[in-house]
């Protein structure tokens, strides 16, 4: 009995040292207001990304400064998007216009520039492998120009 315990104990060990992974450092900048908190969300799948549901790391981050620097543990070998923005009233959502034109700095991983819509998760896509991954990601504004023709 002692020894099926001390195997499941050293089987179970084994299991839990695969889980871990490595250091996943996001690096945000062109911070413009001093104000509000960050919202950042890192999606493993394409679906949980476009639903923006079933992030494998998210956080909420005071802003000090205008670089800000967040760093998730044990984040599993794969592939992974960022979706941030900077909630610049608090409440909880990136605002838009009636139309769907976010109101408030956004960022993705890859620093894609959206045309209309999300862009793609392969657009967005970054793997992170056996060693610490840094990504450098910086808030922008949705500019596109609107035109009616006249």
């Amino acid at each position: 009995m002692r020894l099926l315990v001390l195997i499941f104990c050293i089987w179970g060990g084994c299991v839990y040292a695969q889980e871990s992974g490595v250091d996943l450092t996001i690096n945000i900048t062109n911070i413009k207001e001093m104000k509000g908190v960050i919202r950042v969300g890192v999606f493993k799948t394409e679906e949980d990304y476009k639903q923006k549901i079933n992030q494998i790391r998210k956080g909420t981050y005071p802003v000090k400064d205008k670089n800000l620097t967040v760093t998730y543990q044990n984040v599993p070998a794969g592939y992974y998007a960022i979706m941030l923005f900077h909630d610049l009233n608090e409440n909880d959502r990136n605002d838009s216009n009636a139309i769907g034109i976010p109101q408030e700095p956004f960022g993705l991983s890859n620093n894609i520039k959206p045309g209309v819509g999300l862009p793609s998760f392969s657009k967005t896509k970054f793997e992170v492998g056996d060693k610490n991954t840094t990504i450098d990601i910086e808030l922008q504004m949705y500019k596109k120009k609107w035109s009616l023709g006249v």
